[in-house]
């Protein structure tokens, strides 16, 4: 049951709330999605203004 319980975890954490955005830190961004090969949804933002890394 506990073994089942942190493979759940590490294998579907869920998702986790945000309470900042980069506008928050003066930053302009974009909200940008993708469609990965195997169906999940990646969701994020494209920063402007940051460096090449």
């Amino acid at each position: 049951m506990f073994g089942k319980l942190i493979s759940d975890m590490m294998v579907k954490p869920g998702q986790s709330p945000l309470f900042d955005t980069p506008e928050n830190h003066g930053r302009d961004y974009e909200n940008v999605t993708f469609q990965a090969e195997d169906g999940t949804t990646l969701r994020g933002w494209l920063i402007e203004g940051g460096t090449d890394r």
